[in-house]
């Protein structure tokens, strides 16, 4: 190999690896920010008896995960979670999340474990859905 190949090949290599890096620190970056604003979101405490019967449409989409559904509410209950849209790796296990919202009528109920932040986003799609129509 000549001198002048060894240097192409070289600063290949480094640029290859920099980029490399770049790339694992800018996912590092995203996922962290995204645990923390599923972390810190507060969920709102949602008085059903104010929520006309309908059907509404809350979304939540950060990173890795994200979620857009449609909440439906009769009787001042919710009745029925649908999800339209869903992005999250191993988060459809999450979906269990809409029956302990509808059993409980509120939002306050544990994460199903092993996807605690598709639980999450899921959480707050319903909240968001529940909450801007109403305001």
């Amino acid at each position: 190999m000549s001198k002048k190949k060894g240097k192409l090949l070289l600063k290949v290599i480094i640029i290859t690896v920099v980029l490399m890096v770049g790339l694992v620190v800018f996912i590092v970056y995203k996922f962290n920010d995204m645990r923390q604003t599923l972390v810190e979101t507060k969920l709102s405490n949602i008085k059903l008896q104010n929520v006309k019967d309908g059907e509404y449409i809350g979304s939540y989409y950060k990173f890795l995960v994200g979620v857009k559904l449609k909440v439906k509410v009769k009787d001042h209950r919710i009745v029925k979670i649908e999800i339209l849209d869903q992005r999250s790796g191993k988060g459809y296990e999450a979906t269990g999340i809409m029956d302990r919202v509808i059993k409980k009528q509120s939002l306050k109920v544990d994460t199903i474990t092993g996807a605690t932040g598709s639980s999450k986003a899921i959480l707050i799609a319903v909240d968001k859905a529940l909450t801007c129509e109403n305001k």
